[in-house]
């Protein structure tokens, strides 16, 4: 019987839902980043569609899970641009020299 070698990926529990009051940071992200996290939603997409069809099948729930994971790596690597209203700020501040 084959052993599964597949490690797990915690999944971070600090992304903000739609009715949290605060506003979600902004993201830069380079080419290479948007393109993994497009290439992760569909098979993402692709999965969870195969898991609605055939009920039971554990590994491609695990398959699920763990892309969700590399996902959210993903995502939370890439740095955070400040908020529109800080720039303005720091735009119009002026430092006397």
């Amino acid at each position: 019987m084959a052993t599964s070698t597949i490690t797990t990926l915690p999944v971070l529990a600090t992304v903000p839902s739609r009715s949290d009051t605060r506003q979600c940071a902004q993201r830069r992200f380079t080419l290479k980043s948007r393109r993994a996290l497009k290439i992760l939603g569909h098979a993402i997409e692709y999965l969870t569609h195969e898991q609605m069809d055939r009920s039971g099948n554990k590994g491609q729930l695990e398959a699920v899970r763990l892309l969700m994971a590399l996902n959210h790596q993903v995502y939370f690597e890439c740095p955070e641009m400040p908020a529109v209203g800080a720039q303005i700020k720091a735009f119009l501040r002026i430092d006397p020299a």
